[in-house]
């Protein structure tokens, strides 16, 4: 049996067709239970569309709002606000405030006068340096190892060659 399209359904349920369309349709849906359904699903939704229904958004929020009451206790809840207060009046201790900033300071004297930061310095230039090195020297082996099977592979595929041609003799 073939089916109503969407796009006839919907213009049945606009009544964008003939009186002639509209009883082959109805003989249809009296007839086959998938396009009744679909039908009956499109009807819905056109009447959604033409007079939207609040009640699914209320219903949500309602059922949002009771899950959350029932996962936080409401005393919780209530509590919050103060537990917030409480955080915002913890103050910072101004004596350990200067402690770290004196130790701050205490270590950029202590490394500028050892050179510990032109140390640093040296040390990570010679690392890029060796690094460059090696990874030159690596690119170069795999280089040479990339030609070495080229030509590998292409004297086997000549031997290869030659043997089909020695066997078609």
């Amino acid at each position: 049996m073939l089916h109503l399209s969407d796009n006839e359904l919907i213009n049945y349920i606009s009544g964008k067709l003939s009186d002639d369309w509209n009883k082959r349709i109805e003989h249809h849906l009296a007839t086959c239970n998938e396009c009744r359904e679909t039908a009956f699903f499109l009807q819905e939704m056109n009447n959604e569309w033409e007079n939207p229904s609040n009640n699914t958004i209320l219903d949500f929020t309602d059922h949002v709002m009771n899950q959350i009451q029932t996962e936080i206790p409401l005393q919780e809840i209530k509590d919050f606000p103060s537990k917030i207060v409480e955080i915002q009046k913890v103050k910072p201790n101004k004596n350990l405030k200067y402690l770290h900033f004196g130790l701050a300071a205490a270590a950029m004297i202590l490394f500028s006068q050892v050179g510990l930061g032109d140390l640093v310095k040296e040390k990570t230039v010679t690392f890029v340096n060796s690094s460059s090195k090696k990874m030159n020297q690596a690119t170069v082996s795999f280089t040479k190892g990339v030609q070495t099977v080229n030509k590998l592979t292409e004297k086997q595929l000549n031997k290869m060659e030659d043997l089909k041609y020695e066997k078609t003799k």
